[in-house]
């Protein structure tokens, strides 16, 4: 939302959730911006429940199939370590969540 405020053209969401950010931008540009403020809310509201930059939420979508992984890429030395992940939800955890506060907004 601040980005939009100080007036930025571009938009780089994850990709998971992406038709809801881009349902924010959307409203914004269209001069909805409580509609647009309400509608980032969510995204940050889910962000409180889960991950969301994972590959679970594409497959619980039913864009990748399950079973489908991704690959760790290699530690980067003298990086900083990265905290402990968030507890994993499965696929259908993850289903119920987004049908339960999303349904409405996906597109997908």
């Amino acid at each position: 939302m601040t980005e939009m405020q100080l007036g930025f053209t571009g938009h780089c969401p994850y990709t998971n959730v992406a038709d809801v950010y881009a349902a924010a931008y959307d409203a914004f540009h269209a001069g909805r911006k409580r509609e647009a403020f309400d509608m980032f809310g969510r995204v940050q509201a889910l962000a409180s429940m889960m991950p969301v930059n994972t590959i679970d939420i594409m497959i619980a979508r039913g864009v990748f199939k399950e079973g489908t992984r991704t690959r760790n890429a290699p530690p980067v030395p003298g990086a900083p370590t990265r905290p402990p992940a968030a507890p994993k939800m499965t696929h259908d955890e993850i289903r119920h969540t987004l049908k339960t506060y999303l349904e409405p907004y996906l597109k997908g």
